[in-house]
């Protein structure tokens, strides 16, 4: 006969809570790399619609012809 102790029972909670906390963090890593892409893609001047392009590309070229 199988009898239940009251270590089963605490082995089986410690079991899904790291099952628990191991998919919590694997959550946490995918939301945090799709906001990390979607700032990249957000602020990256390397985007069309990029405000200070001209004057990014400006200041660049100004900064290579001092440098020589």
């Amino acid at each position: 006969m199988n009898y239940p102790y009251s270590f089963d029972a605490e082995t089986k909670d410690a079991e899904t809570m790291a099952l628990s906390n191991k998919l919590a963090k694997q959550q946490y890593e995918e939301q945090y790399k799709i906001a990390e892409i979607q700032n990249q893609q957000l602020y990256s001047p390397i985007r069309e619609d990029f405000a200070g392009a001209k004057e990014f590309a400006k200041a660049l070229f100004d900064m290579t012809e001092i440098e020589g």
